[in-house]
């Protein structure tokens, strides 16, 4: 086999490791939005997470002042 065709066969691999890399780079970008997406979903049902909670506690506190004033 000559120099040349063994040159030629190296560069195209790499080519095709390269474009094989970029197509690879691209699939994980794609995940990388969609779980940046999955993300701010959690994060938005977290904080309402946060308010529901905020909000029962302040409903048992209420409640149980409401008890407190009928045993007096």
């Amino acid at each position: 086999m000559d120099k040349y065709d063994i040159l030629e066969q190296k560069i195209t691999k790499a080519i095709e490791t390269v474009n094989n890399l970029k197509r690879e780079n691209e699939d994980l970008k794609a995940k990388v939005r969609e779980l940046e997406v999955l993300k701010s979903e959690l994060d938005k049902f977290k904080n309402k997470r946060d308010k529901a909670k905020v909000q029962m506690e302040e409903i048992l506190d209420t409640i149980d002042k409401i008890q407190l004033d009928l045993k007096f």
